[in-house]
């Protein structure tokens, strides 16, 4: 078991096997980060293709409602002004299955030849009925109406050249023709209706508007301020629109409302991504202290391989002085030698106290003595023991006048203050001040130090085991980073508290209560 510990420990000293820890934890962080690009790369590609497959579909349920809006705007255009042709008898012309066609033609006033006596006029460009005779088969009727030079120019774009309709053609579709001849501008609120019902479908809250341009040049629009600020349109040739006439729909809160219907794609793509994400930053981060606790395991296989190699070293060479260099059995040369072996066996059963202590705190195993303690005067023996072993540093001790007593077990405590005390020795300036204060629900004990203090990372991890301050790259100071671990963790098994101030000087604070069951 020792061997494995002092191969490990040499193995961590070596630079290439570090350097190749180093390298493997880049290559990771390395390989970490360009997942977490294509990740996102993929999502960002993903959501920008579902936009646009979703404007076009969104443009054509949009175009398509409005197709239909045109096509009822221009029936009901149309079922308003049909050119009823009928007979005298009151048969209508347009439903006798005796004609073949109609012909419409405009002439001159003195052109007039009787056939169809009559057109009555309903106001603007749209023409009710025309009145006239019946034939004997009906094959054509040929319309020559008497006009005035005041309706001259509606009528001409009414019956403009000769157009024909069959007889067989069903009627939305004469509709539309007669619209088509008869009427070249729109009726714009009964179209809006029309446009809001079937918009309604598809998005009740579009803000739309339109520009509708005939073959003459008349331009008429809805909602102009939603024109100019419009960012799409669409074109539309609805068939039945009047000759050479364009009409553009335009709408302007398209992105929101495509956002606003499918806003489950991007919310769940920000989830996967910071799910994502998270899971490699979290991985990072066991990685990284996975490799903190691959350096301290290091550094304790390094101190360990100390501890114990050098009081079995000092013992084997006390142990050969005695058989070697003790000829003539010289008592106090032997009882030298024995008690160097004795000391560093002492030594030596320390360390493995100390590591076997830890063990026990993890494990919940460690046992406890309780009796009533008399803090004070704990502490005073400690502090005198300490100086009693030749230390050049000075350490001043106020206790407080009034009794601080505790319940717990004094082995451990001692312990557990031996440890504060020891790291301001090893850390600390010259001074070392120790004081304690006897509050209303416990003492408060302060132990500070003279020294330049350590930083605020390093005090994060300074009750973590193992953790020792790392001076550079070498550790100058004897222990195996389970002092403070091992201090802290009796403290709060006795119902206490330690906490550590870094400036200016590093100084503990630990409170214990007066009277805890344990």
């Amino acid at each position: 078991m020792l061997s494995s510990v002092i191969l490990v420990a040499k193995i961590g000293r070596f630079p290439y096997f570090r350097a190749m820890v180093y390298r493997r934890h880049y290559i990771i962080i390395l390989l970490i980060f360009t997942v977490s690009i294509l990740v996102l790369g993929v999502q960002l590609y993903w959501n920008h293709n579902n936009y646009l497959f979703e404007k076009k579909r969104y443009a054509s349920e949009v175009q398509a409602q409005l197709d239909k809006a045109l096509e009822k705007y221009i029936q009901y255009v149309g079922d308003n002004n049909i050119i009823g042709v009928s007979s005298t008898d009151g048969t209508p012309i347009i439903q006798n299955a005796l004609f073949d066609s109609i012909f419409r033609k405009v002439v001159d006033p003195g052109d007039f030849m009787g056939k169809i006596d009559s057109m009555a006029q309903l106001g603007g460009n749209a023409v009710n009925t025309v009145k006239g005779t019946k034939g004997n088969r009906m094959d054509t009727v040929l319309g020559n109406i008497q006009v005035t030079g005041s309706n001259l120019d509606q009528l001409e774009r009414f019956f403009h050249g000769s157009q024909m309709i069959y007889g067989d053609s069903s009627m939305p579709e004469v509709s539309k023709m007669i619209f088509t001849f008869s009427v070249d501008t729109l009726d714009v609120l009964p179209l809006k209706g029309f446009i809001d019902r079937e918009i309604k479908e598809v998005e009740p809250q579009l803000d739309y508007g339109f520009v509708f341009r005939n073959g003459r040049g008349y331009r008429q629009e809805l909602h102009g301020d939603i024109i100019s600020k419009a960012h799409f349109n669409i074109p539309l040739n609805v068939a039945g629109l009047p000759k050479d006439s364009s009409f553009q729909f335009y709408f302007s809160n398209r992105e929101s409302l495509i956002l606003s219907r499918n806003w489950m794609a991007p919310i769940i793509s920000i989830i996967v991504v910071f799910v994502v994400v998270s899971a490699l930053l979290y991985l990072l981060h066991v990685i990284r202290s996975q490799k903190a606790l691959a350096e301290m395991r290091n550094d304790l296989m390094n101190t360990v391989t100390h501890e114990l190699k050098t009081p079995i070293s000092i013992i084997g060479i006390a142990l050969e002085g005695i058989q070697d260099f003790n000829v003539e059995n010289d008592p106090n040369k032997a009882n030298a030698y024995i008690n160097t072996s004795l000391e560093q066996l002492d030594r030596l059963n320390h360390t493995v106290e100390k590591i076997l202590e830890t063990t026990a705190l993890e494990t919940g195993q460690l046992q406890m003595d309780r009796n009533d303690i008399d803090l004070h005067k704990l502490l005073g023996e400690l502090i005198s023991r300490i100086r009693k072993q030749g230390t050049t540093k000075h350490i001043s001790y106020l206790p407080s006048p009034s009794l601080s007593m505790v319940r717990g077990d004094n082995f451990h405590l001692e312990h557990a203050f031996y440890n504060i005390l020891e790291n301001a020795l090893n850390y600390g300036g010259q001074n070392i001040r120790v004081s304690t204060a006897v509050e209303k629900h416990g003492t408060s004990i302060w132990v500070e130090d003279s020294g330049a203090g350590i930083s605020p990372a390093q005090a994060k991890h300074l009750f973590d085991k193992f953790y020792r301050v790392p001076s550079g790259n070498t550790h100058d100071k004897k222990g195996f980073g389970i002092g403070l671990f091992y201090s802290k963790a009796i403290f709060e098994k006795h119902g206490g508290s330690i906490q550590v101030k870094t400036r200016p000087h590093t100084k503990f604070i630990i409170r214990l209560p007066h009277d805890e069951t344990l």
